[in-house]
């Protein structure tokens, strides 16, 4: 049987239908029609063929791939008694993040396949010790120590799963934050000068492209929600009558159920969404990619308003949409005066209160309308103004 090369395996095309290239007796490659190409471990064990999922090309390569299906195969027959630190990654992954998002699943299992699956991936969890975590963790904070911490979130969190299910009796991953790289965090860059503000404005509304683009846009000042949750929002949170849009918080506190919360839509923002509707009405999400079919929807990429942000001249480093929460809230608070109690409601945090969180349940809604309307109103009087300049 012909053996694959790394000049074939990158020249392989997606066709009509699923495809595998074996590379002798051991390994194949699995080519979807979508493009995906994933490499499997085969072997044999009492006489019948089983097969095992080693992870996407190119994040593993060919000579990676041919390594871990020969250890895989060398392993053979002490399969059914051993359980490698991938196959408890992968049942964490599908027992745990079953009701977590999309983006939440891919992100956790692009850190696990791309950096740890590579160097531990094989072991038995059992005998993974915390020197085995070391390298992988050194290696990732050298290009950013902030997605190391996730990763040792999420390898810790394997480990818990593992010792619940018998795989292994601790957690090496436990120690390693003593010698983790300290994360220095900033705060997202956000204007507060309203003459600033007003020129940033300008530059937004006066974007011409795609009309979910520019809806999207705006929205991101005059209601300035979460960019997750404004580009995940989807048509059936959105009553235009009421002039209300419900969603799922993602912020959610450790241990508490995802809260509900309600944004009232000013009348600038229901006219944007009125007009949008016809455009993207037929999507499940208010602003869909630009590869969302009705069999598969997909939400708007979450590069997608940054790079229109470079494009209209908004530097990224003075103002980013995250940013645009710290606009609104400073503004609201320093030029208009509104309590603390309804400006943290609407930003979706929790408000401590003397007595707790169980007896104020209240969430301020048509206080927060009237705020809203006042902020849209707002942002309109200083984008016209020509007196109001950079």
């Amino acid at each position: 049987m012909p053996n694959l090369t790394a000049a074939l395996v990158r020249s392989i095309k997606p066709t009509e239908k699923r495809k595998k290239y074996y590379d002798g007796q051991n390994l194949y490659l699995d080519v979807t029609p979508k493009g995906t190409k994933t490499w499997y471990a085969r072997w044999w064990l009492h006489g019948k063929p089983r097969e095992k999922r080693i992870g996407r090309y190119p994040e593993f390569t060919l000579a990676l791939a041919r390594e871990m299906a020969g250890q895989i195969a060398d392993q053979g027959a002490d399969k059914g008694t051993r359980t490698t630190f991938q196959e408890t990654g992968d049942e964490w992954q599908k027992v745990r993040l079953a009701d977590r998002s999309f983006t939440t699943r891919r992100r956790a299992m692009a850190l696990l396949e791309g950096d740890v699956y590579p160097h531990v991936g094989l072991m038995t969890t059992g005998d993974i010790k915390t020197p085995d975590l070391i390298p992988i963790i050194r290696q990732i904070e050298a290009r950013s120590p902030d997605i190391a911490r996730r990763t040792r979130s999420i390898i810790s969190r394997v480990f818990r799963f593992g010792m619940a299910m018998g795989h292994c009796d601790s957690n090496p991953a436990e120690p390693l934050s003593e010698i983790a790289a300290p994360v220095i965090k900033n705060n997202l860059p956000a204007v507060v000068d309203p003459k600033r503000l007003a020129f940033l404005l300008r530059l937004l509304w006066g974007y011409t492209g795609h009309e979910h683009i520019r809806v999207a846009l705006r929205l991101q000042v005059m209601l300035y929600p979460r960019p997750g949750e404004l580009r995940t929002a989807r048509w059936d949170q959105i009553d235009l009558e009421a002039a209300e849009w419900t969603y799922k918080l993602s912020k959610t506190p450790p241990g508490k159920k995802p809260r509900m919360h309600t944004t009232p839509l000013p009348t600038q923002a229901v006219a944007l969404l009125r007009g949008l509707k016809p455009v993207t009405g037929e999507d499940q999400f208010v602003f869909p990619s630009q590869r969302s079919t009705a069999a598969k929807p997909r939400p708007m990429n979450n590069v997608t308003i940054g790079h229109v942000y470079d494009a209209i001249g908004i530097d990224r480093k003075e103002q980013s949409q995250h940013g645009f929460r710290a606009t609104a809230n400073t503004i609201l608070n320093q030029v208009h005066n509104y309590p603390y109690d309804w400006r943290e409601h609407h930003l979706g945090h929790v408000v401590r209160h003397p007595n707790g969180t169980a007896y104020d349940r209240g969430d301020f809604l048509e206080q927060r309308r009237g705020m809203l309307q006042a902020w849209a109103d707002y942002l309109d009087t200083i984008r016209a103004d020509s007196n109001t300049g950079a």
